[in-house]
């Protein structure tokens, strides 16, 4: 239920509430009973009627507070300020907490008012409310602090809420309850604040002002409570306090509750009751403080009736079938067993209770029960699965229920021929109209399919093996075993009977024919050479078939002498066999020619070949032709190099020919000239060499052949690049001298980065931009370089224009401030002087200008006239340079 806190008016309401909320006590308040607190300087006179009391010490901080604490009441009264020429605060307190043990710690509600002319001046006075609390000392809130800590709400004065003036009455009224600060000055409100306010004393307050009166207070007592929830429902305890904070004591000297439904209780600051029955209860409050005022309010409390729930009626339904849970009756449903309200539940057997509470628009909640009784299902047996061969009868007999249904067309317990296997199912009901369902599966086993082969016919004398197929275990007429092979003596019909692992039987059967041989002849012996090509024909039947990968008609070449054998084959498919031997004659090897690949002019060569028997021997070009076994050549020359080729013949088989290529190198003497840097050196055949003159090199070729190099070694000056030029330039004078500072160059090269070359030792170039660039000279004597690369840097031109007038102090936006525009510079300084040498402004900032002031203090400006400046700066290339010049100031 919703928690409501209920003050007993706010302000507006304040104003229009009824005699009964606020009784007219009018209490006077007797300032006899008070006393001072807070500085020990002040005083605090009270007259003798009690009814006023005037403090005449302009003294620090202090207070004249109530010995009753009070809350929830209204106090009202008058102060004034006598002229005493001063300016300072005054005000009241509420909610007032005595420091203990003299330990200064303030704990207070407070209001103070400034004089509304602070200082004599017209600065606008303050006006202060908010919470001092908690420990410190003296409290001065003429400077906005306090030492204690402190929250202060400050209000500026104005015609609404104006500071105090001399000689003036105020009405004051302050409505102070345990939830609203209401305060209010001559009829305008000054305060309005809302919270939480603990009991506490009222009383008067002045800071550093004397001759201030406050009188004719009164005050009366106000009725309120609150309530954390005023709609609930049947048996939900309603929670009451008088007072905001639940720590605060009871003040009150009588308080009387009357419940509303006959119930009531005295002295109850904080308490719950609880109603049991719906409806709308009056609760009234009536309070009484020490001094007889009264007061009472009344609020209601609103007891919401319970919803009238429906679960819906018991049910019993069978295992697995599902049932609609939906209550109706309430705004919103909660089922036990975390059932969802509106949806289905299928239960276990058993009887289940369900709960169902319901909540009202109101969150009133009630609950029902409803039982729901599940059956189970019947134990149906449709019994084992049955295997039976085809054209075989079945029969089928359920068990478990009262009364059965065979799908398939069948009925239980009849029996029927299956035409093919199927799945069987039976669905049983017992007497509570439950049913389930089994199932078995009734195998119709197909008769083996029994296969004797297909018919045949053999060749005379051949072998034949009858095996059958589909079955288990075969039986075959005639005598013979299946898979055992016999030799037919002629043609005859042979049937064979299979039996399967299930013991269905069928049969089959194959009819064998006998066919003759045909005459083969595989044809004479016949001789050849290795490697040579025959082909072998047989004769006598249609196909014919040679072994040794030989094929009839196809010529081959035979590897070793072998006997053929052809197998023929005749149109039924019937074979012989007949043979021939075939001679094969092995070719010579190829004959290995023994010499070396090369001699020098003057040697023997000599080349000798293999000992082979019966063999002839042919010896080929650039020798003279020969058929000796070896060849010799006696005093070698250069026209005896070349390829050598040879092949001999052993019983008219010839081998490959064998080639032999040598060499006859002459003896020769070469002079080679060569030309190094000076300090380099020349490698050649492992040697570095690096004096000038001639070199003796004996040489033995590859061939062993001596010969003699000689070395002619010339040294040449090592060139030194060099060359002089700026490191820096400006575009102001943008030409650069080359000069050329080398040593030992024949020719010289410059490479330039924009991308100019010049083939001069002197020149002088013209950069365009501004930027960096680099120059390389390369030095050549001969095969001798030497290279060298500088930098240089081109900078902007340096700009400058330096106005000679300006007119400061006009404020029109224009030529207001003298500034001199210089760039592309690296160091700035700027002196101003007047006509007789005095410095008056100096700056290194490029964007500072000068205003026309003694060092730009713009409340010291200098007289117009003509004053002296003096620039010193430095370009980003070059030297420091200076500016004088002067500026005419006009004003």
């Amino acid at each position: 239920m919703k928690n409501i806190l209920i003050p007993i008016c706010l302000l507006t309401a304040f104003l229009s509430c009824s005699h009964t909320m606020f009784s007219q006590c009018g209490q006077w308040m007797d300032l006899h009973t008070w006393h001072r607190e807070g500085d020990i300087t002040s005083n605090w006179t009270v007259d003798p009627s009690g009814l006023s009391v005037y403090q005449s010490v302009n003294s620090p901080a202090s207070f004249f507070v109530s010995d009753q604490e009070f809350i929830n009441v209204r106090f009202s009264g008058q102060y004034s300020v006598a002229n005493d020429g001063d300016d300072d605060f005054v005000g009241f307190v509420v909610g007032y907490k005595t420091p203990l043990n003299g330990n200064n710690a303030w704990d207070f509600m407070l209001l103070a008012q400034k004089r509304d002319i602070f200082g004599g001046t017209n600065t606008p006075c303050d006006n202060f409310f908010g919470t001092v609390n908690g420990t410190g000392g003296q409290i001065n809130l003429v400077n906005y602090t306090a030492t204690a800590p402190s929250q202060l709400i400050t209000h500026t004065c104005d015609n609404v809420f104006p500071g105090w003036a001399y000689n003036t009455v105020y009405n004051f009224t302050c409505l102070y309850t345990s939830s609203l600060i209401v305060v209010t000055i001559n009829g305008d409100t000054l305060v309005n604040q809302q919270g939480c306010f603990d009991a506490g004393r009222f009383g008067f307050y002045n800071n550093s002002q004397s001759r201030v009166t406050y009188s004719n207070f009164t005050y009366e007592v106000l009725a309120q409570y609150f309530i954390q929830n005023d709609s609930v429902c049947p048996g939900e305890a309603v929670h009451f306090n008088i007072f905001c904070d639940s720590s605060t004591q009871n003040i009150y000297d009588q308080l009387l509750w009357d419940m509303g439904d006959g119930t009531q209780y005295q002295d109850s600051v904080r308490f719950s009751h609880v109603y049991n029955t719906a409806g709308i209860y009056p609760v009234k409050l009536k309070i009484r403080d020490i001094y007889g005022c009264s007061d009472s309010v009344t609020h209601y409390i609103t007891v919401h009736p319970l919803p009238p729930v429906h679960a819906g009626s018991d049910t019993a339904i069978c295992r697995n079938d599902s049932l609609l849970m939906s209550g109706s009756g309430a705004a919103s449903y909660q089922w036990s067993d975390n059932v969802v309200n509106g949806s289905y539940i299928s239960p276990p057997p058993g009887i289940h209770t369900y709960q169902l509470s319901g909540q009202s628009i109101f969150g009133c909640t009630d609950s029902v029960l409803r039982t729901v009784t599940v059956h189970d299902l019947p134990p149906v047996d449709a019994g084992p699965d049955i295997s039976l061969c085809a054209g075989d009868t079945a029969l089928l007999a359920a068990n478990g229920a009262s009364s059965y249904n065979w799908n398939n067309g069948i009925s239980d317990n009849q029996a029927f021929v299956p035409p093919a296997t199927a799945i069987y199912s039976v669905t049983g009901t017992d007497g509570n109209g439950c049913s389930s369902r089994d199932s078995l599966l009734l195998t119709v086993l197909l008769l083996p399919p029994v296969n004797a082969g297909p018919d045949q016919t053999v060749c005379a004398g051949d072998s034949v093996t009858f095996s059958g197929s589909g079955a288990l275990l075969y039986i075959w007429n005639n005598g013979i075993t299946d898979g055992v092979a016999f030799v037919p003596a002629g043609g005859s019909l042979y049937i064979l009977t299979g039996t399967d692992t299930n013991g269905c039987v069928n049969t089959d059967s194959v009819l064998l024919g006998v066919n003759p041989l045909p005459a083969v002849d595989a044809g004479p012996d016949q001789a050849l050479c290795a490697g040579d090509s025959i082909s072998l024909s047989g004769s006598g039947a249609l196909t014919y078939t040679w072994n040794n990968g030989v094929n009839d008609g196809v010529g081959f070449v035979p590897s070793l002498s072998s006997v053929y054998v052809v197998t023929g084959t005749d149109t039924n498919g019937c074979v012989a066999t007949d043979s021939l031997t075939l001679t094969v004659f092995p070719v010579p090897p190829l004959p290995q020619i023994s010499a070396a690949p090369d001699y020098c002019a003057g040697d023997t060569i000599r080349m000798d070949a293999p000992s082979i028997p019966g063999a002839s021997y042919f010896w080929g070009n650039p020798a003279p032709a020969g058929n000796s076994e070896d060849l010799l050549i006696p005093d070698a020359n250069t026209a005896h190099s070349g390829t050598y080729s040879l092949y001999v013949s052993v019983n008219g088989c010839v081998s490959d020919t064998a080639f032999h290529t040598l060499s006859v190198h002459p003896v020769y003497q070469s002079t080679l000239p060569v030309s190094i840097c000076s300090g380099s050196s020349f490698p050649f055949l492992g040697q570095n060499y690096t004096q000038s003159g001639q070199h003796l090199i004996p040489l033995s070729s590859i061939h062993g052949c001596d010969s003699l190099i000689i070395l002619s070694l010339d040294l040449l000056p090592q060139p030194q690049a060099g060359f002089d030029m700026p490191a820096e330039i400006s575009l102001g004078d943008p030409s650069v001298q080359i000069s050329d500072l080398s040593t030992d160059a024949l020719s010289l090269q410059y490479f330039i980065s924009t991308g100019d070359q010049y083939n001069v030792p002197d020149f002088v170039y013209t950069f365009t931009q501004e930027g960096s660039y680099s120059i390389t000279q390369i030095a050549v004597n001969g095969p001798c370089a030497d290279t060298l690369s500088r930098e240089i840097t081109v900078h902007p031109y340096t700009m400058i224009y330096i106005p000679n007038s300006f007119t400061p102090g006009r404020h029109d936006g224009t030529n207001d401030e003298w500034k001199p525009v210089i760039s592309y510079i690296n160091h700035y300084r700027l002196y101003i002087f007047n006509r007789w040498g005095e410095m008056v402004f100096e700056s290194e900032n490029i964007y500072e200008g000068w205003n026309g002031s003694f060092r730009n203090d713009s409340g010291n400006p200098l007289p117009q006239g003509t004053y002296v400046y003096k620039i010193l700066y430095t370009p980003t290339s070059g030297r420091q340079q200076e500016l004088l010049g002067h500026i005419n100031l006009l004003r």
